[in-house]
Order: structure tokens, then sequence, then C-alpha cells
């Protein structure tokens, strides 16, 4: 394969011509370059374009390189033990007079092909989420710390204990200044009474593994059951823990985000608790990606009540960032996502695609027939 010629070559193709023809002097004076530069390429220059390229000006070999002795004992040592950590090989070098630093150790490893393969991961296999089919099979419950920026008191310590019906979406939310196993037990007696009230009987209630719901991983009261699993016993609900360290198990309760399409305010409320200038705060010292959006849902947890997800349908859902939002914006009152879809109230044309640039994303005809009347 040749080497390809650069435009570098090429000056010095050119010069080399013009030292030939012109002398070095008036060639020197022409490109711009010293008479050493000159007569270096002219030693070098046979005539061909290729003899000007720039070679490598890596030594040879360096003063304090591996000795052929070290380079023996570094593929014994690796064909002895070819899945040892480095580190670990080069404390038994060290033991048979390897002098070297490991980064010394590594890089000849490197050079020579001896690292050990990278284990690939093990990819983590979704498992389908299981649906449910009637409302009360299965309330997720959840504790959060309130942002004391959203209370009136600043010194105010509050908790919000949210609990979501899997099936209807339907939530209830209460607060306690402390979180406990005493907070969730009554907070637990509240949601039954609560749903209750509304025709829906809870069998099962799922929570994460924290202490104030069990003593699962407790180091001295493994094996007794904490107060709110008591009290789930008593009224006959089943308790399931989701596994360890994988909050989005409870994704429902988890992750509940304000989608600032349609917002009815209160603005007597509004005004009262001061959020414009608590807004503005906000948006100075922090940075949020989807500005007032993330700040409305950061200022105001706690002190929403969600709307039937009618009145804010997207039409699009192929959108990376609508996947995360389109399960957590549902309202409270709704039985089916399929109903807001084929029934929709006010249409939320969110991302890229718009109807009035692509007619074959969804609803686009009810854009085209309001467009015409107006």
């Amino acid at each position: 394969m040749g080497t390809s010629i650069t435009q570098d070559m090429r000056f010095r193709q050119s010069l080399m011509n013009y030292a030939a023809k012109y002398g070095v002097s008036k060639a020197s004076r022409k490109y711009n370059k010293a008479r050493s530069y000159i007569y270096f390429w002219k030693s070098r220059w046979d005539g061909s374009v290729e003899s000007l390229a720039a070679q490598s000006k890596r030594p040879h070999h360096h003063p304090t390189e591996h000795t052929e002795a070290e380079i023996k004992l570094i593929r014994d040592m690796r064909r002895r033990n070819p899945q040892l950590v480095l580190i670990e090989l080069w404390h038994r070098m060290k033991k048979r007079g390897y002098t070297r630093r490991p980064e010394s150790l590594y890089r000849v490893l490197k050079r020579l092909g001896l690292l050990p393969e990278k284990k690939e991961k093990s990819k983590r296999i979704v498992k389908p989420y299981e649906q449910m089919t009637h409302p009360g099979e299965r309330v997720q419950i959840d504790v959060k710390v309130v942002p004391r920026k959203c209370l009136a008191n600043p010194e105010q310590r509050l908790f919000q204990y949210t609990a979501i019906d899997e099936y209807t979406r339907m939530r209830f939310l209460y607060g306690y200044e402390e979180q406990s196993t005493y907070s969730s037990a009554d907070f637990a007696r509240r949601c039954v009474n609560w749903f209750k009230r509304r025709g829906i009987t809870i069998e099962c209630i799922q929570t994460d593994n924290g202490f104030e719901f069990t003593n699962r991983f407790s180091s001295n009261e493994t094996g007794r059951k904490s107060l709110f699993e008591r009290t789930l016993a008593e009224m006959g609900i089943r308790h399931k823990l989701i596994r360890p360290y994988t909050p989005r198990h409870n994704g429902k309760v988890e992750r509940r985000y304000i989608n600032s399409g349609v917002l009815l305010m209160n603005l007597k409320r509004f005004r009262e608790d001061g959020m414009t200038s608590r807004m503005k705060e906000l948006g100075r010292s922090k940075f949020f990606p989807y500005l007032d959006q993330d700040i409305i849902n950061y200022s105001c947890g706690g002190n929403v009540r969600f709307l039937n997800k009618r009145f804010n349908v997207f039409h699009d859902d192929t959108v990376s960032d609508l996947k995360y939002l389109r399960d957590h914006i549902a309202g409270t009152d709704e039985i089916f996502r399929d109903e807001a879809l084929i029934h929709p109230a006010i249409i939320h044309y969110i991302g890229p695609r718009k109807p009035w640039k692509d007619h074959t994303v969804k609803y686009a005809e009810i854009w085209l027939q309001a467009s015409s009347q107006s």
C-alpha cells in the first residue's frame, strides 16, 4: 500500500523543485523557510514526493526499557497466571526481582497483548410488566422528603407519603413530620379507608425495603415484623417487597411528573405562598433541563391535583423523553389509558413532529380540520 500524499509533502516537493532550479537562498526567501530546513529535506529527497514524508521521531531504544530477561519473566508469569489481575501479578513478580512500577508493567502487557480479556457483562433481561386486571389489585406506596423551599416554614421537616393504584392511577397523599414505621402504619390505614370510600378494596401493597416499611435488612430485628407489616396483616392485605436497589420496580409512585402542557393554577394561593419569587430563585440557583416545567415540579410537589389525562394527550410517543413521561402524568380518575387516547379533550402536540409540518402524525386530521375552520 503506497504512502498517502499530504499537503505538506506537496509543499516540500514544490520547495525542492524551486531550490533545484534557482538555488537554496532564493527558495528560502520565497517560501519563508530556513536554509537548514531546505538542506535537511534536500538530503532526503530522491526526486519522488514519497521521500518527503515525515518520519516517526520515536526512538528505537530507550535507556531504561525492559530487558530481555524482564520480558521473559512477564511472559512466563502471565502464561502461568492468565487471569491474575495487574496488581497481584506485579506483587508476585516483585518477589522474583522485578523492580518496575505497575504502570510500566501495564504498558508492556498492553504492547505484548497479554492483558486478560474483559468479561462481557451479562445483559439485564427485563421482565414484562404484570398488567393489573381490576382496581385495588396492587397499590404502590413510597415516601419522599418534601424540600424545605416548598414549605411555608423553612424550619419544618415534612415527609410525603404517596399511594398509587396501578390499575386506576388514583393517588392518595398525606404528610408526616417523621419517617417511621408508625407513620407508615397510620398512612396504610388512611389509604385503605380513602380507597374504600371510592369503592376500591386494596388487596396488595407494594413498597421498597426501607426501614419505615420492613425489618428485612435490619441487623438486629430481621425476624421481627414491623408495625407497618403487622398493620397490613391485621387488615388482610398482602405486602409485596421489591428487589433491593431497583426503584424502577416501584416506578409509578417513584416517578410522578407534571407536564406543563395544561395547567389550572390557584393564583390566590400562588401569590400567598410567594411562588413567583421562589421559582425565580430556583431558576437562578440550579440548572433545569426543562426550565419552567422542572421548576414547577420542584417547587409545587405535594400541592398538585392531577387532571384526567384526556386534557393532556400526547400525539407522539416515539420521542425518548415521552416514553419516560407518558406513564407518569395520567389523571387520578383514569381507568384506561386507551380511553384518553380515543376520546381526547386537549391534544398536546409535543416534540419535533408537528401536524403543520408532517400530516402523517397522530391526530393530524383534527388539527387540519380546526385550522381550516379558523
